[in-house]
């Protein structure tokens, strides 16, 4: 066989495997150079394509994401009927079937799968191998903390978060409600990323919206317990609506992390509650301290239980309302939540229930309010 015999040989039978065997090759190198992968993906190609066609998808009126499902299934089934079609026409005919037709439609098939993997890798996955966050923001992380320490951090979380409810409406039940409707919350998610991207200007980005899902959101919640999900293919956040209003601002930025190049879900959740802090709505901060609490006060009770029956008596009557309301939801979904004494439910969403992921949020918000950063320093004063 020639040589460029061979090679065309290879490039018809395997050269569909190229694109997803960069991307493979990139998934084992990047963690070996953090810096470079910062520099170059994370704030370069990541943030180029999600700044310009995640822009591009951010101006769609729906969820790409969502009706995405529903068209792939439709086109699914078209293309079947269309192959089976032909097929059955061919044989009534007596036609001889093409040979090759099987397999360029797979290799096309397989262009497109391969080509979608080493897009994810660029967009998103590269982004798991970028350096941390407690590099990012300069802060000093400790393993271990002693448990007033913590106790401090959850008293300042519940006082923030009994006075940030002060100032939102309620409804017939005594549960917080959301400043404007929830399309009009979810538009504003991107306000809260501005003051915080002017100290981390790795987190500017020109995306502003999270896209509601409205047509599967309980399906979501049924079956992955999911608050949302960020779709790298399409650069798109999006908001599972059928969460309880108060657990979707902060459900929102959470989902806005991840299309700023912040893969890891602790870490996500972390920048998450930082831009609700940060938020001018009174709405996104109080959903911010209150999934902040929760997740400091579930480590404060694994450690000592007397602490964490002390910080609870910060909590307002309604903010408590809140989080039974909150449990009651999860309940209905999973059939039973983690509950603790007082009938909370002291888990989130989107991430799993496991102590190494609360942990790491835990360390990264303790780490935030040593260094004396906004707004753990007002509260402190207080």
């Amino acid at each position: 066989m020639r040589e460029d015999g061979l090679f065309k040989w290879f490039w018809r039978a395997l050269g569909w495997t190229i694109p997803a065997v960069v991307a493979l090759l990139l998934t084992g190198i990047l963690p070996l150079v953090p810096e470079f992968t910062e520099k170059v993906f994370s704030r370069g190609i990541s943030h180029f394509l999600t700044t310009t066609l995640g822009k591009l998808v951010s101006l769609a009126p729906v969820s790409l994401t969502e009706y995405s499902i529903f068209v792939l299934l439709g086109a699914f089934v078209l293309v079947f009927l269309i192959v089976l079609f032909k097929t059955v026409w061919r044989t009534l005919r007596r036609e001889e079937q093409p040979e090759s037709h099987p397999l360029r439609i797979l290799r096309v098939f397989g262009w497109i799968v391969s080509f979608l993997v080493l897009f994810h890798t660029c967009v998103a996955g590269a982004n798991y191998h970028r350096l941390p966050a407690e590099e990012l923001c300069g802060l000093q992380v400790r393993q271990t903390l002693l448990n007033e320490e913590l106790y401090d951090v959850c008293v300042a979380l519940a006082d923030g978060a009994s006075t940030e409810r002060k100032a939102l409406e309620e409804d017939d039940e005594g549960r917080a409600l959301l400043c404007g409707e929830i399309g009009e919350t979810l538009d504003r998610a991107g306000e809260g990323y501005v003051p915080l991207a002017a100290e981390y200007p790795f987190l500017e980005h020109n995306v502003t919206r999270v896209k509601p899902v409205t047509h599967l959101s309980h399906k979501w919640s049924q079956v992955a317990g999911m608050s949302g999900v960020y779709f790298s293919l399409f650069m798109e956040p999006n908001i599972n609506v059928d969460l309880p209003e108060i657990e979707l601002p902060f459900a929102a930025e959470h989902e806005m992390a991840h299309l700023r190049g912040i893969a890891k879900e602790d870490e996500a959740n972390f920048f998450g509650a930082l831009a609700c802090f940060s938020h001018p709505s009174p709405d996104y901060r109080y959903s911010g301290y209150l999934q902040a609490y929760l997740y400091c006060a579930n480590a404060l009770y694994d450690v000592d239980l007397e602490l964490w029956a002390k910080a609870e008596k910060h909590l307002s009557k309604g903010v408590l309302r809140d989080l039974k309301a909150q449990n009651d939801y999860w309940d209905s979904i999973d059939g039973g939540t983690a509950d603790i004494p007082g009938g909370q439910a002291l888990r989130y969403q989107s991430v799993e229930d496991s102590s190494s992921s609360y942990t790491r949020v835990v360390q990264l918000l303790c780490a935030y309010y040593d260094g004396g950063n906004r707004p753990f320093d007002a509260l402190k004063a207080e």
